[in-house]
């Protein structure tokens, strides 16, 4: 772990990962979805 991660942090990590993934992954569909 990081020195500046505290260890409520480095639990929720992948967590907020995985969420931000799917959130870009949404803009990134409508993105898309406009340009076509």
């Amino acid at each position: 772990n990081s020195p500046f991660v505290d260890d409520d942090e480095a639990h929720n990590f992948i967590p907020k990962l995985v969420y931000v993934d799917a959130n870009n992954a949404i803009i990134e569909t409508k993105q898309a979805a406009k340009a076509i």
